[in-house]
């Protein structure tokens, strides 16, 4: 059974864990978000990538199962040395692939029956779904609202458990990540939709 690492932790990591952990030998999950460092999800450890790589050598694969950043840890594990031939986006690249069509079809749509309405996006972290909706509805002011500070542990709470989210989660991106990224950043809007200062 092949030995390997997943990158990124989230839902789409967890779901993946779940559907591949009979076929792999999962040995650690790898993340930025040094939140999540030293947990672990069925008994395999959450670690930084740095540690990670520097501790666990015997590794045959490292999955990208992070579907929202797949060039920036692409990019990250390059600059880390890592091989190419050791990356794989195999278990998020149809998600992706089928959010890009989806968006792509409905921006037809759109444009032909509702040309002058606006978009939004609530929820931005890096930006790299975004990017895709500027790409698509170029003619069209794009509002994208986020804190970029992550979970706040108040909503968290509020939501009673429906969902696995931390405090302080997804904190890792910033306007000029994001404004970097857009095709036309010009039709961009970056009102930030809640801060740790706004009321529930």
């Amino acid at each position: 059974m092949q030995k390997v690492l997943f990158f990124g932790d989230g839902s789409t990591g967890q779901k993946n864990y779940g559907l591949f952990k009979d076929s792999y030998d999962i040995v650690a999950f790898m993340d930025n978000d040094s939140n999540k460092w030293g947990k672990n999800i069925e008994g395999v450890p959450i670690m930084s990538p740095e540690k990670c790589l520097s501790t666990i050598m015997d590794y045959d694969k490292i999955f990208i199962t992070s579907a929202v950043d797949v060039i920036a840890i692409t990019n990250q594990l390059l600059r880390m040395n890592i091989p190419q031939s050791k990356i794989s986006a195999d278990l998020v690249v149809f998600e992706i692939e089928a959010r890009k069509t989806f968006l792509r079809d409905f921006s037809g749509l759109a444009n032909r029956f509702s040309p002058n309405a606006a978009c939004a996006e609530a929820g931005v972290f890096t930006g790299e779904f975004a990017k895709y909706i500027n790409q698509y509805f170029p003619n069209r002011t794009l509002h994208l609202f986020d804190t970029f500070e992550g979970f706040d542990g108040r909503y968290i709470a509020a939501e009673n458990n429906l969902s696995n989210a931390q405090s302080g989660e997804l904190n890792l991106a910033s306007e000029d990540i994001v404004m970097g990224k857009m095709k036309y950043p010009e039709k961009v809007v970056l009102p930030k939709s809640l801060s740790k200062n706004s009321k529930i």
